[in-house]
């Protein structure tokens, strides 16, 4: 008995050597799976996050639209300008001979109504000088936004000043005509309406002249 114990010592021994090495064999095959999982996923998550970067679109700054050319310039200027003319006639050109009255909104509609009686006719006059400040900002808003080049730019700032004169004298219209809603007496609106309204009228029509585009 004693000799059989001691031959089986030894066989169990190896097969714990055995069993060892399994273990440290699957454990260095778990270890090398997990890494390489691992590896294989950080590609997908680079490009995802690269991909949301690119459609998110946060600091992309929307397109300009480039100037026009010196003939397309000139052509786009002429059209705001002769607007702009057309807009002054309608809000109201005085009489060459420096005589008092003229024709357009100034004289044909707002001198009737601006101390009418009628509360009525007084409120419907508002609204008509509201339309008219509204068509002369839309035109001026129309001149803002035509892109010239660079040798028109001048020509651009001399026509935008002659719908900011237009626009200050239908915004003087306007005001006066407010006040005279509930207050129709002279007293009340005339010194909106003078001298502010005489003095923008007359500026434009001495701008004029030098806003006209000249080609270069």
């Amino acid at each position: 008995m004693p000799g059989n114990q001691a031959g089986t010592l030894p066989g169990r021994s190896g097969q714990a050597q055995v069993i060892l090495v399994l273990l440290v064999v699957l454990g260095l095959g778990a270890l090398g799976f997990v890494v390489a999982s691992n590896l294989s996923r950080t590609p997908a998550t680079t490009t995802a996050t690269d991909t949301n970067t690119g459609t998110n679109g946060g600091d992309t700054a929307p397109p300009v639209a480039p100037p026009l050319a010196d003939n397309e310039s000139f052509a786009s200027l002429n059209a705001v300008y002769a607007e702009a003319l057309g807009l002054g006639d309608r809000v109201g050109k005085a009489r060459k001979d420096g005589t008092y009255g003229g024709t357009g909104f100034a004289y044909d509609v707002f001198n009737e109504k601006i101390g009418d009686k009628d509360r009525q006719i007084r409120e419907g006059l508002l609204q008509e000088c509201n339309d008219l400040l509204s068509a002369v900002q839309e035109g001026k808003a129309r001149a803002e936004a035509v892109q010239v080049s660079d040798a028109y730019s001048g020509d651009k700032a001399s026509i935008l000043e002659l719908y900011g004169l237009l626009e200050r004298r239908a915004a003087i219209l306007q005001q006066a005509a407010s006040v005279a809603v509930d207050s129709p007496g002279e007293g009340s609106w005339r010194p909106i309406l003078t001298p502010a309204s005489t003095e923008a009228r007359v500026a434009y029509q001495n701008a004029i002249a030098g806003a006209k585009p000249t080609q270069h």
